[in-house]
């Protein structure tokens, strides 16, 4: 059951990197065709505020999927030369330090999320609704902390092995 629910959490946050590579193409594609445009005195408006937007799900929609891969910057040089027992219990006691920080953030984009759409709050330029943006930093954080909680559950049965 564990096993199964550790595959889906991997497999969705494959899923939603796939949203953070579809920004960045996006991204690309909307400053190059900004650039472009203003050769012409035509700019694209609101270009500034939809890549702060698509920025903000890159960054988040990213985050499960690089620590699914192991693909986030970590120096090892002093943990390295420790015992591998001990080294499970650091990277474990890293990872729930992380699961407690990226909680509270996916926890407080929600309720500020929620607020947002309360309140009506839309881009400057464009007119569009920001909640959903922010909704999607806590769904991305959220998506983290079950990442993390895996990996603290691995980092503690090597300890305990």
């Amino acid at each position: 059951m564990m096993l199964k629910l550790e595959r889906w959490v991997q497999n969705t946050a494959k899923g939603i990197s796939y949203i953070a590579g579809a920004s960045v193409l996006v991204m690309m594609l909307l400053t190059c065709a900004d650039v472009v445009l203003r050769l012409f005195a035509h700019p694209i408006p609101g270009t500034y505020e939809l890549i702060g937007f698509l920025g903000a799900l890159l960054i988040s929609f990213s985050m499960a999927y690089t620590s699914v891969e192991r693909s986030h910057i970590a120096v090892e040089i002093f943990v390295t030369r420790l015992p591998r027992r001990v080294q499970s219990a650091i990277e474990g006691f890293v990872s729930l330090i992380s699961v407690v920080l990226f909680g509270i953030i996916a926890w407080q984009s929600q309720v500020y999320a929620m607020d947002l759409k309360q309140s009506g709050e839309i881009s400057l330029t464009l007119g569009i609704p920001v909640y959903p943006f922010v909704a999607g930093i806590a769904i991305g954080c959220g998506f983290l902390c079950l990442v993390l909680l895996f990996d603290v559950a691995k980092s503690a049965r090597r300890v305990f092995k």
